[in-house]
């Protein structure tokens, strides 16, 4: 049992007002070196989470807290500490992979994580033939690639994904899950929000289960194995678990 205190703590973050709630009294926590899957449906608060863990979005209520500092515009140095990979479509797609690297790198202040970032770029199959191409000319997969590594630059604590792996092909996926844990093992965590069920139950480390905005369901990935094991189907547990009320919503 892992007594530290967690990397990310999220209490009480409330989205919306009255009866319109996207987000209602949500609460989750996630330790260094840990992946943790946010699964749900279209509609059920995901995308609005986790751009509230990244700064980008203000809850009504609650708190995002990364190493204990609250995470606002107010705390620069929490916010610091965030990644969130960039999404294909908000990708400009005129720039080469080079200019764009070089772009984000210049705009957090830090051009020399446009050299950090090679290879990490290379170990996800973009040579430099491919990075001197506008985004333009790109496949989905290597613009969800670039998203990628665009999040990662500097190191970030946490980093937060959005459908960021949805787009590749196996050979990508594998090389983006070594990176991933390679920054896990040195204490960086991971916020996947994803509809792939088998692939977060495979990857991740915790699976917490999304709807109207509550958390209404988490499972460690030994616990779905051995479901699985026994025959159990995981798309009709995460049903189950969708049509039991919420309790607390704590998935701490």
């Amino acid at each position: 049992m892992n007594s530290a205190p967690p990397l990310l703590e999220v209490r009480g973050l409330c989205v919306g007002r009255g009866a319109q709630r996207i987000l209602d009294a949500v609460d989750i926590s996630i330790a260094s070196g840990e992946i943790v899957a946010l699964l749900g449906a279209n509609g059920a608060g995901k995308t609005t989470l986790a751009r509230c863990v990244a700064g980008l979005m203000r809850p009504q209520a609650g708190s995002v807290r990364l190493d204990g500092a609250r995470v606002d515009s107010a705390h620069p140095a929490s916010r610091s500490a965030l990644g969130m990979a960039v999404n294909h479509w908000l990708l400009p797609l005129e720039l080469s992979g080079n200019e764009c690297v070089q772009l984000f790198a210049r705009a957090q202040g830090q051009p020399d994580h446009a050299l950090a970032a090679a290879p990490l770029l290379l170990a996800l199959g973009m040579d430099a033939t491919l990075l001197a191409q506008p985004l333009g000319r790109y496949s989905l997969g290597m613009r969800q690639k670039l998203g990628l590594v665009l999040g990662m630059l500097g190191s970030p604590r946490l980093l937060v994904l959005d459908e960021t792996l949805s787009g590749l092909d196996a050979a990508g996926l594998v090389a983006a899950e070594a990176q991933l844990r390679a920054r896990c093992a040195h204490g960086a965590a991971v916020l996947l929000v994803t509809h792939a069920v088998e692939h977060a139950a495979r990857f991740a480390d915790r699976l917490l289960l999304l709807q109207a905005g509550r958390i209404v369901g988490m499972w460690r990935r030994d616990e779905l194995a051995a479901l699985a094991g026994q025959g159990h189907d995981l798309l009709q547990v995460l049903g189950a678990a969708t049509a039991t009320p919420a309790g607390s919503g704590d998935a701490g």
